[in-house]
């Protein structure tokens, strides 16, 4: 969902996304060969990843892998900026809430990009083994300044952005935690599996310790 408009942005199996107006409910536009897309925290940059493969029709091909931005205000059919992806295939995307930086969930892992130039910033390696099939799902706190992730051995671990070190570990769950997320008004950080614990995290951006589950 757009965070400033009405609009939200749709993924199919022919490797196209849509963007659609939820209050005239009408199809605004189409991006061909994507397969997972994101808004920027203003609402006018859709992120949209696609392979080398779906652009040729050719599975055959080499994969290689690409992100495009593009203008949604007024929506435009031509990517503003291009930059490959060495990390694989891109799973899911997500912005920062302050528009610097982007999540790429890959085969290979997580990915922090700049938003804007496809700089990699960090990579943080996957806590699962490739064996089992689980997909997680990771997130940035409000501030931005740290990442979130679950593992297959149920600990959520919290990494500094900037310096790529792992700060806590919170140890709650006892199998394995698929998504997190944070809340944007207070500082809840809820995660789950098939049980959903809810941690309040006081002061989080200035005292790691302060980490505390309580439910």
């Amino acid at each position: 969902m757009n965070p400033a408009n009405d609009l939200f942005v749709s993924m199919s199996k022919d490797t196209t996304v849509r963007l659609w107006d939820l209050a005239e409910k009408t199809l605004v536009a189409i991006y061909e060969h994507a397969r997972n897309a994101a808004f920027d925290n203003t609402g006018m940059v859709l992120a949209a990843a696609y392979s080398a493969a779906d652009v040729n029709k050719n599975p055959k091909e080499t994969q290689r892998y690409y992100i495009n931005l593009y203008e949604t205000n007024p929506c435009k059919g031509t990517p503003f900026s291009t930059f490959e992806l060495e990390e694989g295939e891109v799973k899911k995307l997500k912005f920062s809430n302050n528009g610097q930086n982007l999540l790429c969930t890959t085969e290979s892992g997580y990915c922090i990009l700049d938003a804007y130039s496809g700089e990699k910033k960090q990579k943080f390696e996957p806590l699962v083994t490739p064996e089992s099939g689980v997909s997680l799902e990771g997130c940035f706190t409000p501030d931005s300044q740290y990442f979130i992730c679950g593992s297959e051995d149920g600990v959520i671990l919290i990494w500094n952005v900037r310096t790529g070190k792992q700060i806590c570990k919170l140890e709650k769950h006892f199998k394995t935690v698929n998504c997190v997320k944070f809340s944007n008004k207070y500082a809840i950080l809820v995660s789950a599996l098939s049980l959903i614990h809810i941690c309040r995290c006081r002061r989080y951006a200035v005292c790691r310790s302060r980490w505390s589950p309580y439910h």
